[in-house]
């Protein structure tokens, strides 16, 4: 490979390299974020909030954090792609010569678009984890909540009629 070839390879992984840094960077900065979020908005908001509502908004920030993240993910997925694919075809081809569209799927492995769906990377292990079992935390404990609030009025219902007659 000649020295001007393999100046062009070490820029174009270099750039690569600085776009999956960039996506992975934000993807911690999400959990970050989520995990700052969630327990601040449950410790301050407690007093303030009713229970359910709290639970609630908390539920729809996991769900919103779970598809930011789950969308750099992805991205970060697709440079890898990239980054793989460069390596080992810029020795033949000029081809999508720094070319950082991370949805050019010319430039995928043949099974790669089965792992890049963005279905299949929201429900990833370390996704799955995270946010997964937070969620279902807060499931668990709206359904409980929701429970007990249910039967406390049926319960004072049976009470005041039974009072009355």
């Amino acid at each position: 490979m000649p020295t001007n070839n393999i100046e062009i390879l070490h820029k174009e992984i270099d750039i690569i390299q600085n776009c999956i840094n960039r996506m992975a960077s934000n993807s911690f900065l999400i959990k970050g974020w989520f995990i700052t979020l969630i327990l601040g908005f449950i410790t301050f908001g407690y007093d303030k909030l009713n229970f359910i509502i709290l639970i609630i908004i908390s539920l729809i920030i996991t769900i919103l954090c779970w598809i930011s993240d789950a969308f750099f993910l992805q991205l970060e997925r697709k440079y890898r792609e990239k980054y793989t694919w460069v390596i080992t075809n810029r020795n033949s081809s000029l081809d999508f010569l720094y070319n950082l569209n991370p949805n050019e799927n010319g430039m995928w492995n043949s099974n790669s678009p089965t792992k890049i769906k963005f279905f299949n990377v929201f429900f990833s292990k370390t996704l799955r984890f995270l946010y997964g079992t937070i969620l279902l935390m807060l499931i668990i404990t709206l359904f409980i909540s929701l429970y007990s609030l249910h039967k406390d009025s049926i319960q004072t219902t049976y009470f005041n009629v039974f009072i009355i007659q």
